[in-house]
């Protein structure tokens, strides 16, 4: 498949900032202190570019490989499965204690409003707790609403509703591709996608906070579809469009859920720009370079599946173990896991995808070179 620069480094950037939006996130901070809610955009907006990301590359892969329905589903399978079973099983012992641990009130009037979390934990009383796992067995619990099953998005692991809305385009993606080339079928696709999506937005398919049914994630999917299509079709650039991308930037200032886009934006014209000629566009490609392609950058793009699953199940195990073991203050604990959680995280992320990750994903070529 057809190496596009600048995709793994920048997965890895991604992947980062949402862990540090879930440290944010999972202590509450940002109800103490509002200046931290930036980190929860920025967690935000770095899932949206994932998804941009994922439609462009599952376009390519569909485009190149041309792969049976069979082996290219059971790949993405096996590439996907076995890594979010394991954090899957680690989350569901750690979002428990993760409760106790909040419930027992660790930082006193600075704990956040815990009711969304007694919410969560009540879901799973009854059968509940087994609704919840089969939900998550079948990585569709993005797909199911909260007035069908309450926060199936984020029980257990909370980083794997976006899973389980990439899940849903892995199963749809090559009937859509296929009719993105037909005549008129790019029509007929944004037509379809423009009602999901207005019908996601009037609530007819039930109410969900966050875009994890593929309705409400359309437009994020197309645009990386969009952009995969149209690739060998745009001019190599020889100079950064330095004042467009200052327009976009503007642009952002007047309407921040745009951000995602001119992130993917930029990540585009990085890939389009072939040996610079100007001084400023050569500094520039230095620098987005060092950001997006260097050795350590590809690196952490490689394990970054790894990293955004796993963090969260050691943030809440770490949480619990300083909530019920320390007197730390909120401040403190925040502090003590930004140095802390980046090392395990990374740890555990190498050792999952040397061991894990990579093995299935071996054993998916194995199986079906043959076939394709």
């Amino acid at each position: 498949m057809t190496y596009f620069r600048g995709m793994e480094g920048m997965r890895a950037w991604l992947s980062w900032a949402v862990v540090f939006a879930h440290i944010v996130h999972m202590t509450g901070a940002d109800h103490t202190y509002s200046f931290l809610k930036v980190f929860m955009y920025l967690g935000d907006f770095a899932v949206n570019v994932f998804i941009m990301i994922s439609g462009f590359v599952i376009t390519s892969l569909i485009l190149e490989k041309k792969e049976d329905y069979k082996t290219y589903i059971s790949r993405r399978f096996l590439r996907i499965y076995p890594v979010y079973l394991i954090c899957l099983i680690i989350g569901i012992f750690a979002s428990e204690l993760y409760a106790e641990a909040m419930f027992s009130f660790p930082w006193g009037e600075q704990t956040p409003p815990l009711d969304r979390l007694s919410d969560s934990m009540n879901s799973l009383a009854g059968n509940g707790y087994i609704y919840h796992i089969i939900a998550h067995l079948t990585m569709l619990h993005g797909a199911i609403p909260n007035d069908v099953l309450y926060d199936s998005q984020y029980m257990f692991l909370a980083p794997a509703w976006s899973l389980s809305l990439e899940w849903q385009f892995y199963l749809v993606a090559p009937l859509l591709i296929a009719l993105i080339q037909k005549p008129k079928g790019a029509i007929i696709a944004a037509l379809g996608a423009f009602i999901l999506l207005a019908v996601y937005q009037l609530g007819g398919f039930g109410f969900f906070r966050l875009h994890s049914i593929l309705a409400g994630a359309g437009i994020f999917f197309g645009v990386g579809i969009g952009a995969r299509f149209m690739m060998n079709q745009l001019p190599r650039l020889k100079t950064y469009p330095i004042a467009f991308m200052v327009l976009a930037l503007g642009c952002a200032a007047y309407g921040y859920k745009t951000i995602p886009f001119i992130i993917f934006m930029i990540l585009v014209i990085y890939i389009l720009v072939d040996q610079p000629q100007d001084s400023i566009s050569k500094r520039i490609e230095k620098v987005m370079h060092v950001l997006l392609d260097s050795k350590i950058a590809r690196y952490m793009g490689k394990i970054s599946y790894s990293t955004y699953l796993v963090h969260a199940p050691i943030l809440q195990l770490l949480v619990y173990l300083l909530a019920t073991h320390t007197d730390l203050s909120l401040i403190q604990t925040i502090g003590v896991l930004c140095l802390t959680l980046p090392v395990i995280t990374f740890i555990c992320s190498a050792l999952l995808h040397r061991y894990v990750e990579q093995p299935f994903i071996n054993v998916g070529r194995k199986l079906f070179s043959q076939k394709s």
